[in-house]
């Protein structure tokens, strides 16, 4: 059972430029920032709880007091999301993910791989704001125990990439079977745990 305490909606979503406006100016368009923050929280959980199909309890004393009754009533209105019953005797709130074939659409606007990103990609948004979000001028820094500086995250990442730069794989093999099993998903193929997989290597690819 969900603890109500410990539920609260998100504050920060990162999505590219393109999703970013997808949202706002497509699937939302015209909503007022309240609903947009929800729908982005209901997106972020869909995601995280995709093994589960999507679902996630949301209690309505939540949504009441941080984006309000009006909110849910608008993303129900519009088809967006999907929700389960509730029992009160149960204590069982509501569960919502976003609807399956938007999830889908919006899944697919943002690139799995590295080399099919644009320059507006690379731009990246608070998806709850809708503000770009800065990049840091600074790189993050690792201190010893006496708090003298060892050496910068960007170093880290440089040295761990030499044992592997040379490393040579089979990219045709995995790109055919990459694009096989993202055909599968779309015609609905796949059981929940094989999309999570699927999403998870081309991901990594």
């Amino acid at each position: 059972m969900l603890n109500k305490k410990e539920s609260y909606i998100i504050h920060t979503k990162k999505g590219t430029k393109k999703l970013n406006y997808y949202i706002r100016n497509n699937v939302l368009k015209g909503q007022d920032d309240n609903t947009v923050k929800f729908f982005v929280h209901i997106l972020n959980s869909h995601e995280i709880n995709i093994k589960d199909g999507g679902w996630s309890p949301i209690p309505i004393s939540t949504i009441r007091k941080s984006v309000g009754d009006k909110s849910l009533k608008n993303l129900m209105k519009l088809n967006v999301i999907e929700w389960t019953g509730y029992s009160d005797i149960e204590g069982r709130c509501r569960e919502y993910r976003i609807e399956s074939q938007l999830f889908k659409q919006l899944f697919w606007l943002t690139p799995g791989r590295v080399k099919d990103y644009t320059a507006n990609d690379h731009e990246i948004f608070n998806l709850m704001t809708g503000k770009k979000l800065r990049k840091k001028k600074k790189p993050h820094e690792i201190y010893n125990k006496e708090g003298k500086l060892l050496k910068d995250v960007s170093e880290i990442v440089e040295q761990g990439i030499v044992p592997i730069e040379t490393c040579v794989f089979d990219y045709v093999n995995v790109e055919n079977r990459l694009n096989y099993l993202r055909y599968e998903m779309l015609l609905g193929n796949l059981s929940e745990k094989e999309k999570l997989s699927y999403i998870n290597d081309e991901r990594c690819y």
